[in-house]
């Protein structure tokens, strides 16, 4: 898969989750760093509720791809979340029995 496509899906996965979490913390840094750490655990085969018996889970060294990918999410993460309600007007208007 592309760098490009990647990044497009990171983001719109975050970008899904920090709409659908409207209760939680909305500290975008934090959220990001969260959503990563995630994603990272998720890749190295991690699975939620396995024991680790309190030891640290290792994770491999971040990637220059990695690196890229994120760079490239955050950056329409960002550009998404400071036009959102520009985006939700011109969004408004082909929406039928739908509610933004």
């Amino acid at each position: 898969m592309g760098l490009r496509r990647e990044a497009r899906e990171r983001a719109v996965q975050f970008l899904f989750q920090y709409d659908l979490n409207p209760g939680e913390e909305k500290d975008l840094a934090v959220n990001l760093n969260q959503f990563w750490h995630t994603h990272r655990l998720s890749e190295s085969g991690y699975e939620k509720g396995n024991a680790t018996w309190g030891g640290e889970i290792e994770l491999s060294d971040t990637t220059t791809r990695d690196a890229s990918i994120r760079v490239f999410a955050e950056d329409l993460i960002r550009g998404v979340l400071e036009k959102k309600k520009e985006l939700d007007l011109k969004l408004q208007k082909y929406l039928r029995n739908w509610d933004l």
